[in-house]
């Protein structure tokens, strides 16, 4: 793929993929178990498509017209062993805490995929809404969101 500077935290919020192909997040999530940051948080974008299950099992032909993605084996890979013996955190409309090294501070991070737009993709919700009122009541306080 690429490199990047070494760091101590990598946090890759969305769009991991164009479309969401299990192919592509395997590259992707390769690429990132790769990477040797001591922290590697991980949030979905409205183009990972299959990890937002209940849209993508409805509006799947749209955009994978020949082939439906296996929803539960792409998001395996970024909950599965290897990613989590790489050290991948992926969240969704969770938090995680961690520090750096022992006795410094410990960071809370709040991740979520949603995202304001018109349901033409994944984890869309329409702005001023009551759903994206109910969405983001949700969010807990957190030092990153």
């Amino acid at each position: 793929m690429f490199e990047i500077p070494d760091g101590d935290v990598l946090l890759h919020a969305g769009d991991l993929t164009t479309w969401g192909h299990k192919d592509d997040m395997e590259k992707v999530v390769d690429w990132l178990c790769e990477q040797k940051h001591k922290v590697k948080i991980v949030i979905a974008g409205n183009h990972d498509l299959p990890l937002h299950q209940d849209w993508y099992a409805y509006d799947w032909k749209r955009f994978h017209r020949t082939k439906k993605q296996d929803s539960k084996a792409v998001r395996k890979l970024l909950t599965g062993r290897k990613a989590r013996k790489a050290g991948l955190i992926y969240l969704e409309n969770q938090q995680t805490s961690f520090r750096i090294e022992q006795g410094r501070r410990e960071w809370t991070v709040y991740g979520s995929p949603w995202t304001p737009g018109a349901y033409f993709t994944a984890f869309q919700y329409q702005r001023d809404s009551l759903e994206a009122k109910e969405i983001v009541s949700k969010y807990t306080n957190a030092d990153i969101l």
